[in-house]
C-alpha cells in the first residue's frame, strides 16, 4: 500500500504543488520552514481527515485564501483510488473517494492506515493520560471502523447526559433520576464495549511493544503500557453492576464538575520503564526511545489487523539518534512498505548509512518543489 501522487492547493505555504512518490523509501529534505513537514501533514489529512499539528483547518489554508484542497492517489495491489479532501472556510470539509462525495468523513479512516512520528508526538510520553487515550483511539479506529462507531456513540450519550447534569447544577436541583437512568443505561452499554475492546487491544499491543523495544535497545530494560479504566471490575459479567454503582456514588462529584466523570472518556494509560513512571522519571532520551518503539509497534499491529503495511510518515527521524540506533529502527520496520522521512540535510541522511543512491530511494529537494509550484 502506498501513495503514488500528492497534490496540494492553497495548503499551508503551497499555492499549487504535486509530488510523485516511490513505493518504498522517500527522503524529503530542506531547511526548517521549507514545507517538508507540510507534505507529511497533507498525507495524514487525507488518511484520517485531521492534521497532527493543529485542530483548526483554517490554520492550514494559505494566507489570504479561503480554502485548501488535497488530493492523493493511493495504490493497494492492483487497486487505485483517488482521495480528495476539500475545506472551505464557509462550508467546512468535504471528502471524495474516486470523485464520489462521502456522507461521513470517517469513511476514509483505516482505508490507508498511516503511522506518524513527529515532534508533536512527544506529548504521548510527556503529556497527561488524555493524550495517550487519544493515541490509542487513533490506532484502534484505523484498525477497526467498529471502534470509531463506538466512540461516536459514546460522544452522543455524553452530550445528552452532560446536558442533564449541567441543567441540574445551574438550577441547584437534583437531576431527574428517571430521565438520567435512561442515559446511565446507554452509557454503561457503550462503555462495556469500549472498555473490553481497549483491554483486548492492550493485551495484544503490549507484547509487541515490548518485543520492538527489546529488538532496538536490548533486553536489559523493560517497558510497560498500562491501562486503568475509570471503573474497576473483576470480570466482564460484573462490569455493568460495578459501573452503575460507581455512577451513583459519584453523582455529587458530577454535579460539581458539571459533566460525566465516569466512563471511557476518563480512562487512564501510563507508560513505565523498569517499573517507574516514564512521565515522572524518564530522561528526554528515554522518552524518545520509548516513543519510537511505540510507533513501530503501532505499525506492526496495524499490519496484522489490516493485512498490509501502513504508510510511515517519519518527521526528522534521525534527530537525537546515533547511527547504530537509526539502523536498528529502520530494520525494525518489518516489511515496511512505503516510508517517508524528512531531514534538514542529505549529509545527515548519508551519515546514518542510508543508501540514497539506491534505485528504490526517491529524493525530494523542497527548494525544487517550491520552484515548480506553478507548473
Amino acid at each position: 500500500m502506498s501513495i503514488n501522487r500528492l497534490r496540494m492547493t492553497q495548503f499551508r505555504n503551497y499555492s499549487h504543488a504535486q509530488i510523485d512518490f516511490a513505493p518504498n523509501m522517500n527522503i524529503v529534505f530542506g531547511p526548517n520552514g521549507s514545507g517538508k513537514t507540510t507534505v507529511l501533514e497533507a498525507i495524514h489529512c487525507l488518511t484520517v481527515t485531521k492534521s497532527f499539528r493543529t485542530a483548526y483547518d483554517k490554520q492550514m489554508v494559505q494566507h489570504e485564501e479561503e480554502y485548501y484542497q488535497l488530493e492523493g492517489e493511493f495504490v493497494t495491489g492492483e487497486d487505485h483510488e483517488v482521495i480528495q479532501l476539500n475545506y472551505a472556510m464557509n462550508q467546512g470539509k468535504k471528502l471524495f473517494i474516486n470523485s464520489r462525495e462521502q456522507s461521513k468523513l470517517s469513511s476514509v479512516v483505516g482505508r490507508y492506515p498511516t503511522v506518524t512520528l513527529t515532534p508533536e508526538d512527544s506529548e504521548i510520553t510527556f503529556g497527561p493520560p488524555v493524550v495517550r487515550r487519544k493515541y490509542v483511539n487513533k490506532i484502534m479506529s484505523q484498525a477497526s471502523p467498529e471502534h470509531m462507531g463506538r466512540l461516536m456513540r459514546l460522544q452522543s450519550v455524553l452530550k445528552q447526559r452532560n446536558a442533564i447534569i449541567q441543567e441540574a447544577a445551574d438550577t441547584q436541583r437534583s437531576p431527574d433520576e428517571t430521565f438520567l437512568s435512561v442515559y446511565d443505561d446507554q452509557l454503561a452499554g457503550v462503555a462495556a464495549e469500549i472498555e473490553q475492546a481497549r483491554q483486548r487491544f492492550l493485551d495484544r499491543f503490549e507484547p509487541t511493544f515490548q518485543s520492538v523495544y527489546a529488538d532496538i535497545y536490548g533486553k536489559d530494560r523493560q517497558v510497560q503500557f498500562r491501562f486503568s479504566p475509570s471503573v474497576a471490575y473483576e470480570s466482564d459479567t460484573q462490569f455493568f453492576t460495578e459501573f452503575m454503582e460507581t455512577l451513583r456514588n459519584r453523582r455529587n462529584q458530577e454535579l460539581g464538575f458539571r459533566r460525566t466523570v465516569v466512563g471511557p472518556q476518563s480512562d487512564g494509560y501510563e507508560l513505565y520503564l523498569d517499573g517507574r513512571s516514564l512521565r515522572q522519571y524518564g530522561s528526554q532520551g528515554e522518552h524518545k526511545l520509548v516513543l519510537i518503539a511505540l510507533k513501530l509497534a503501532e505499525g506492526r499491529y496495524l499490519k496484522e489487523e489490516k493485512g498490509r503495511a501502513p504508510i510511515f510518515l517519519l518527521d526528522d527521524l534521525f534527530a537525537e539518534l546515533d547511527v547504530e540506533r537509526s539502523q536498528k529502527v529502520l530494520h525494525a520496520i518489518e516489511n515496511p512498505g512505503q516510508i517517508l522521512i524528512t531531514s534538514t540535510d542529505l549529509a545527515d541522511v548519508r551519515h546514518h548509512n542510508i543508501d540514497i543512491a539506491g534505485e528504490e530511494v526517491a529524493i525530494f529537494d523542497m527548494n525544487e518543489i517550491r520552484d515548480r509550484e506553478d507548473l
